[in-house]
């Protein structure tokens, strides 16, 4: 499941984004993504599901594009965090 997101990840900044802009390379990058969200989801579910899957899904997207905005070559990129919902 990795591989298969790591190499979507990889096409999707391959498609969005120039080679030299990269200050990482692509393939860390991509599976680095991967793994994340691999590892949030395992922890979402052995932990019983303590937040709701919207609430997942924002804060994975936060935690991965803030965190990689940097590699992806954005100086002063500034990506607010997802509200705690109540």
């Amino acid at each position: 499941m990795t591989e298969l997101i790591a190499e979507r990840t990889r096409t999707q900044i391959e498609n969005r984004f120039k080679a030299e802009q990269l200050l990482v390379p692509i393939e860390i990058i991509a599976y680095h993504i991967g793994n994340a969200l691999i590892g949030l989801v395992v922890w979402w579910l052995e932990n019983e599901k303590p937040y709701t899957p919207e609430y997942m899904a924002q804060l994975s997207y936060w935690l991965s594009f803030a965190g990689n905005a940097r590699a992806l070559g954005f100086d002063n990129y500034q990506v607010p965090p997802p509200q705690m919902p109540d």
